[in-house]
């Protein structure tokens, strides 16, 4: 599996990985890469990875957090590849004006890149979730759940970042509400016309993972798998969707 990722890519999973484990093993620290690539292997078996340590919010849910690393890795691919292009600019248009420096040893990359950056005809735009197809999409999903046997069922609306998260979410929240007291008698049904994405400058709810007490957030934006809040005081808030509803 790792033989098919380039070079950008092993950079870019290691940078990624580090942001959301901490890699206790040496050998993890050394190569971040190999990390990743241990702990990959651990989400795919359903096991306990060793020599590394995931984020308290991310420690019961690696799934996500596999999903975020990789969200992340795509992004940090993409600024890589887009410096790269900018240094070809730059070796190019230093070419055409008969600047460039015959010695390669000499060149200034740095510089080059600034040179490429200055070629553009306009700034790029910033990247969006809607834009990058490795960053999740926040939506707001409308999970219709029933108590099997019972023919009674409920509506209930979360904060997701997959259908299958949905799911998981819709149905603790049964469980919370009282719907049943017994998990494995819910079935669970999303309406692919009742799905809807979560558009910057929604009021959210958010509760705190650690003390579990609420306020209302403003949402900002959505990036790299959180979610950017302004708060009720105007600080600045990143968090998580399943922190959210």
């Amino acid at each position: 599996m790792s033989a098919a990722r380039t070079t950008i890519d092993r950079i870019a999973l290691g940078r990624a990985a580090s942001v959301y484990i901490s890699f206790t093993s040496a050998d993890y620290a050394n190569d971040p890469f190999s990390g990743y690539l241990a702990f990959e292997a651990a989400v795919d078996t359903f096991s306990n990875p060793s020599g590394m340590t995931v984020l308290p919010e991310l420690e019961n849910n690696h799934e996500l957090a596999l999903e975020l690393i990789n969200s992340l890795a795509g992004r940090i691919t993409q600024d890589i590849k887009s410096v790269l292009e900018m240094a070809k600019e730059g070796i190019v248009n230093e070419t055409i004006e008969c600047r460039l420096d015959s010695d390669m040893n000499t060149l200034d990359m740095p510089g080059l890149v600034e040179i490429g950056a200055g070629q553009a005809d306009a700034p790029t735009a910033p990247t969006t979730p809607e834009d990058d197809d490795f960053a999740p999409v926040l939506r707001r999903y409308h999970v219709s759940v029933t108590r099997v046997a019972h023919s009674n069922d409920k509506t209930i609306s979360v904060l997701a970042t997959s259908r299958e998260e949905a799911d998981e979410r819709a149905i603790e929240a049964a469980f919370d509400l009282e719907f049943t007291d017994v998990a494995s008698e819910y079935e669970s049904c999303i309406s692919p016309n009742l799905i809807d994405d979560v558009e910057p400058g929604e009021v959210l709810t958010w509760r705190d993972p650690d003390g579990g007490s609420e306020q209302e957030v403003v949402l900002k934006a959505f990036r790299g798998g959180a979610a950017i809040c302004t708060t009720e005081s105007g600080g600045e808030l990143e968090a998580l969707p399943s922190e959210l509803f």
